[in-house]
């Protein structure tokens, strides 16, 4: 679709571009399917874009005050110093903007790099 960075269908996300804002857009979108479900999700985006519409809003601010895309910015918003918010909901879903089997490697990676990074504990305390 033209103007469209990325889309979530189901569990699976698709991005024009590697942007982590972009990403973390999309990958709350797909906490709010899981939390949600796929039927429920999709016909309440599209109910509340449609009384947007109907309220005599454009097509952009139709989008934007649908409440699903308003929690999708703030979570564009997320600071986080590494890549675990990604890896916290591809673990969580299933789902990354990549292959599941590339995905899956990445999220190994990340676990041993933080298993390295934590200090040993002494269990004599």
């Amino acid at each position: 679709m033209r103007g469209v960075d990325g889309i979530t269908i189901g569990r699976r996300v698709y991005i024009s571009r590697e942007d982590e804002i972009l990403l973390r857009h999309e990958l709350a979108h797909v906490k709010q399917i899981v939390e949600n479900g796929v039927v429920r999700f999709y016909w309440r985006y599209l109910v509340e874009y449609l009384r947007g519409r109907r309220a005599g809003m454009s097509s952009v601010e139709a989008y934007r005050h649908i409440s699903f895309e308003v929690e999708a910015v703030a979570a564009e918003k997320l600071v986080t110093g590494n890549r675990s918010f990604g890896a916290a909901v591809a673990r969580a879903t299933g789902s990354i903007a990549r292959s599941d089997d590339e995905a899956m490697r990445d999220i190994v990676e990340e676990e041993r790099q933080s298993e390295r990074a934590r200090p040993a504990r002494n269990p004599k305390g």
